[in-house]
């Protein structure tokens, strides 16, 4: 028997509740129909973001028409990439798995945004960018989490398959990173 979305809310709700932003998945959930606008009155009425993940997370288990597959995907759409491969799912004969997306897709930019977005400039200089291509993401982008971003999708768009998860967790632990890098995971 398939896990309902109301096992996967249960099992993952602390992780859930402190990780979710909801403004970001209301937009998702309305345009696959699983939620209504009054749905998300109901949500942005809460007043800490805690309240408001608690709130979504209690309507979806109630309506019960979002699949697992369907809220991890919407995860995965909504910038929620690094919820969604931390999500403990209960299999058919009860055992604790990780659901992990192929690495290939794999992008672990929320979590270095988050966690290292302040050292972009030397992650970028550790993955082999000039100064002139710095200073260009530099000029024409306004904050560090959207240089960091940038920098990101330049690696992997110009390094191809050499853009690795080993390679960027070792850039990582060579600028001083290695909680950062230890985050991504083992993959």
């Amino acid at each position: 028997m398939a896990e309902t979305i109301e096992d996967l809310i249960r099992n993952n709700y602390t992780l859930l509740t402190k990780r979710l932003q909801v403004e970001k998945l209301i937009p998702h959930f309305i345009e696959r129909r699983f939620l209504d606008f009054p749905d998300k009155q109901i949500v942005m009425s809460k007043t800490t973001t805690p309240g408001k993940a608690e709130a979504l997370l209690e309507l979806l288990a109630q309506k019960g028409s979002c699949k697992t597959e369907e809220f991890v995907e919407i995860l995965k759409k909504a910038d929620h990439r690094h919820v969604a491969d931390e999500l403990k799912t209960t299999s058919t004969r009860n055992e604790t798995t990780k659901v992990v997306a192929d690495v290939q897709e794999e992008h672990f930019d929320d979590v270095i945004i988050k966690e290292a977005s302040a050292r972009w400039d030397d992650l970028a200089r550790k993955l082999g960018f000039n100064k002139n291509t710095i200073d260009v993401i530099r000029d024409f982008k306004p904050d560090q989490d959207s240089r960091c971003r940038e920098m990101l999708e330049r690696w992997r768009n110009g390094e191809g398959r050499k853009a690795t998860l080993r390679v960027l967790k070792q850039a990582l632990i060579d600028i001083g990173e290695t909680r950062t890098a230890e985050n991504l995971g083992g993959l």
